[in-house]
């Protein structure tokens, strides 16, 4: 298998243990979805974006199995993909293709890029999108929510409509990952070939930024 979709919903995003994992084959229909019974807590404030509680995880496997349950793939694509990346063991094998990134890059006016968002975005808020939207944040429909929504739009703008090989999205993804702003503190928002150069040699110094800001300005320094 070259390259799926992927999804998880967590027990909480301190503990980030994954109690449902959902996937789908890149170039085939259906999706996997399976639930797992994490050792700690669900807490209330993830159980309000899933809706997955205690007792429909009390004959599931231990989250510790999940990553077993995921195919072997070189390419991962979901929304947000680090977050399922690392919920599921963060694998060295794995290129990773983030549709929120592509979708900020490809589409930098709108507002949210959240997945429902883009959604209502791409269905021009029709009251069929409400109806699709009605089980958002459950992994397997936001698989099917990104494979056959979301993705077509991708297609459509930076491909001519044509479905591209899932390394020629990666090296999309990977050009739409590099900020072209700050993403945090006191210049955040502001573009990063302004930003002081002292600034920009001090970012370089740090050793736990993101690779892709880390890059950004790097590039900016050349």
């Amino acid at each position: 298998m070259n390259a799926i979709y992927i999804d998880t919903e967590v027990n909480s995003l301190e503990a980030r243990e994954p109690i449902e994992v959902a996937w789908r084959d890149f170039s085939e229909a259906g999706t996997f979805i399976q639930r797992f019974r994490p050792e700690g807590e669900i807490e209330a404030g993830a159980a309000l974006v899933h809706g997955i509680l205690p007792c429909d995880l009390e004959d599931c496997p231990p989250a510790s199995e999940a990553p077993a349950f995921v195919p072997k793939a070189k390419y991962w694509i979901g929304h947000n993909i680090d977050f399922d990346w690392g919920v599921l063991g963060s694998p060295d094998s794995v290129k990773r293709i983030c549709t929120l990134a592509l979708c900020r890059h490809l589409w930098p006016e709108i507002l949210s890029h959240k997945l429902g968002a883009l959604v209502y975005e791409s269905m021009d808020l029709v009251p069929e999108a409400r109806e699709l939207l009605e089980n958002a944040h459950a992994a397997d429909a936001d698989v099917n929510f990104l494979s056959d929504i979301i993705l077509p739009e991708i297609y459509a703008k930076a491909f001519d409509g044509k479905e591209p090989t899932p390394a020629a999205l990666w090296k999309l993804s990977e050009v739409a990952r590099i900020p072209t702003t700050m993403p945090f503190g006191k210049h955040r928002g502001d573009l990063i070939v302004d930003l002081p150069r002292s600034y920009r040699t001090w970012i370089l110094k740090q050793t736990d930024f993101d690779p892709y800001l880390v890059e950004a300005v790097e590039k900016s320094l050349a």
